[in-house]
Protein backbone atom coordinates (compact mmCIF):
# COMPACT_ATOMS: atom_id res chain seq x y z
CA UNK A 1 0.00 0.00 0.00
CA UNK A 2 1.03 3.70 -0.86
CA UNK A 3 -0.75 5.58 1.24
CA UNK A 4 0.70 7.59 4.05
CA UNK A 5 -0.59 8.26 7.90
CA UNK A 6 0.10 11.33 10.03
CA UNK A 7 3.70 10.07 12.21
CA UNK A 8 4.76 7.33 9.72
CA UNK A 9 8.35 7.49 9.46
CA UNK A 10 9.44 7.39 5.57
CA UNK A 11 13.15 6.30 4.64
CA UNK A 12 14.38 6.73 1.42
CA UNK A 13 15.78 3.19 0.30
CA UNK A 14 17.07 3.80 -3.58
CA UNK A 15 19.35 5.76 -4.50
CA UNK A 16 19.78 8.28 -1.48
CA UNK A 17 19.39 6.06 1.04
CA UNK A 18 18.48 6.19 4.44
CA UNK A 19 16.92 9.79 4.96
CA UNK A 20 14.22 10.03 6.82
CA UNK A 21 11.23 12.35 7.62
CA UNK A 22 7.92 11.61 9.75
CA UNK A 23 4.45 12.08 7.96
CA UNK A 24 2.95 15.32 9.10
CA UNK A 25 -1.02 15.76 9.28
CA UNK A 26 -1.00 17.91 6.52
CA UNK A 27 -0.10 14.38 4.03
CA UNK A 28 -2.87 12.41 5.63
CA UNK A 29 -3.70 9.90 3.05
CA UNK A 30 -1.45 10.63 0.12
CA UNK A 31 0.72 8.15 -1.48
CA UNK A 32 4.47 8.36 -1.84
CA UNK A 33 6.40 5.79 -4.63
CA UNK A 34 7.93 2.45 -3.92
CA UNK A 35 11.05 4.52 -3.35
CA UNK A 36 10.65 5.25 0.05
CA UNK A 37 9.75 2.66 2.38
CA UNK A 38 7.57 3.09 5.58
CA UNK A 39 8.25 2.98 8.98
CA UNK A 40 4.54 2.19 10.98
CA UNK A 41 5.07 2.53 14.44
CA UNK A 42 3.60 0.44 17.01
CA UNK A 43 2.23 3.16 18.89
CA UNK A 44 2.72 7.46 19.00
CA UNK A 45 4.24 6.31 22.28
CA UNK A 46 7.15 5.57 20.47
CA UNK A 47 6.46 7.68 16.87
CA UNK A 48 8.59 10.55 17.62
CA UNK A 49 11.35 8.64 18.76
CA UNK A 50 11.41 6.19 16.05
CA UNK A 51 11.77 9.54 13.47
CA UNK A 52 14.02 10.65 15.29
CA UNK A 53 16.31 7.18 16.16
CA UNK A 54 16.18 7.20 12.01
CA UNK A 55 16.56 10.87 11.29
CA UNK A 56 19.78 11.13 13.80
CA UNK A 57 23.19 10.18 11.83
CA UNK A 58 23.34 7.50 13.49
CA UNK A 59 20.28 6.02 12.79
CA UNK A 60 20.86 7.14 9.02
CA UNK A 61 24.19 5.47 8.75
CA UNK A 62 23.21 2.32 10.29
CA UNK A 63 20.51 2.09 7.40
CA UNK A 64 23.03 2.41 4.77
CA UNK A 65 25.28 -0.20 6.62
CA UNK A 66 22.58 -2.62 5.62
CA UNK A 67 22.06 -1.80 2.03
CA UNK A 68 23.30 -3.41 -1.10
CA UNK A 69 24.31 -2.40 -4.78
CA UNK A 70 27.15 -1.20 -6.60
CA UNK A 71 25.95 1.91 -8.47
CA UNK A 72 22.59 2.46 -7.02
CA UNK A 73 22.19 1.71 -3.56
CA UNK A 74 19.08 0.08 -1.92
CA UNK A 75 17.80 -1.15 1.14
CA UNK A 76 15.09 -3.85 0.88
CA UNK A 77 12.31 -4.52 3.62
CA UNK A 78 14.40 -7.78 4.78
CA UNK A 79 17.72 -5.68 5.29
CA UNK A 80 15.62 -2.92 7.04
CA UNK A 81 14.47 -5.18 9.60
CA UNK A 82 17.80 -6.00 10.33
CA UNK A 83 18.88 -2.20 11.34
CA UNK A 84 19.09 -2.23 15.02
CA UNK A 85 16.92 -0.49 16.50
CA UNK A 86 18.04 0.95 20.16
CA UNK A 87 15.04 1.29 22.65
CA UNK A 88 16.45 3.25 25.92
CA UNK A 89 16.42 2.10 29.72
CA UNK A 90 15.58 5.22 30.62
CA UNK A 91 12.40 5.75 29.22
CA UNK A 92 11.76 9.19 30.76
CA UNK A 93 14.12 10.44 28.30
CA UNK A 94 12.67 8.20 25.37
CA UNK A 95 9.19 9.67 26.38
CA UNK A 96 10.73 13.43 26.39
CA UNK A 97 12.34 12.38 22.98
CA UNK A 98 9.11 11.53 21.32
CA UNK A 99 7.36 14.27 22.69
CA UNK A 100 9.58 16.56 21.56
CA UNK A 101 9.24 15.00 18.11
CA UNK A 102 5.43 14.37 17.71
CA UNK A 103 5.35 18.23 19.03
CA UNK A 104 7.62 19.43 16.35
CA UNK A 105 5.96 17.51 13.23
CA UNK A 106 2.74 19.23 15.01
CA UNK A 107 4.06 22.74 14.44
CA UNK A 108 5.34 21.57 11.11
CA UNK A 109 0.97 21.30 10.20
CA UNK A 110 0.77 24.47 12.12
CA UNK A 111 3.14 26.46 10.08
CA UNK A 112 1.49 24.63 6.81
CA UNK A 113 -2.10 26.16 7.69
CA UNK A 114 -0.71 29.65 8.51
CA UNK A 115 1.22 29.35 5.42
CA UNK A 116 -1.88 28.38 2.76
CA UNK A 117 -3.86 31.51 5.23
CA UNK A 118 -1.19 33.53 4.16
CA UNK A 119 -1.54 32.31 0.15
CA UNK A 120 -5.17 33.07 0.24
CA UNK A 121 -4.74 36.23 1.47
CA UNK A 122 -1.82 36.99 -1.51
CA UNK A 123 -4.32 35.76 -4.04
CA UNK A 124 -7.17 37.37 -2.68
CA UNK A 125 -6.09 40.57 -1.58
CA UNK A 126 -3.01 41.19 -3.35
CA UNK A 127 -2.90 40.07 -6.92
CA UNK A 128 -6.28 41.45 -7.63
Amino acid sequence: MLTIHENMILVTCIGTVGKATIVPKHWEGWTVSQNVMRVVPVSDDIAGYTYTFFASDYGCELVKRYSCGGVVKEIRDEHMQQVPFPLLKDKEIQSRINSLALEANTKRYEAYVLEREAMKIIESEVIV
